[in-house]
């Protein structure tokens, strides 16, 4: 996770990550590891692109940009929703934004 000066909202939603992986059991934990770190992708997707949102944090993330890059270039018709919002979890820091960018979406 990011270190240094961060947003206080920012720093909360990280704890609450945290604490939350934290008191995963074993066989959860394991589960969640290898969904991520398994190799897969999604070759197409029997629906309109311009029905796809992609929800991008702004400032630093553990998402590497070239896979931001790459998951743009695999949607090219998508909207992009760039994000006042910083860090990982936007959802969780910044509700009332996300919130209103499903809500556009979704009219």
């Amino acid at each position: 996770f990011p270190e240094g000066p961060m947003e206080w909202k920012v720093h909360q939603a990280i704890t609450f990550i945290g604490n939350h992986v934290h008191n995963l059991s074993h066989a959860d934990l394991y589960s969640r590891l290898t969904l991520n770190t398994t190799a897969s992708s999604v070759r197409h997707l029997a629906m309109s692109q311009g029905l796809i949102t992609l929800l991008e944090s702004n400032g630093e993330t553990t998402v590497p940009e070239p896979l931001r890059i790459q998951l743009r270039r695999a949607y090219p018709n998508a909207r992009l929703a760039q994000l006042k919002a910083t860090g990982d979890f936007p959802y969780l820091s910044h509700p009332d934004e996300v919130t209103l960018f499903v809500e556009v979406h979704l009219r």
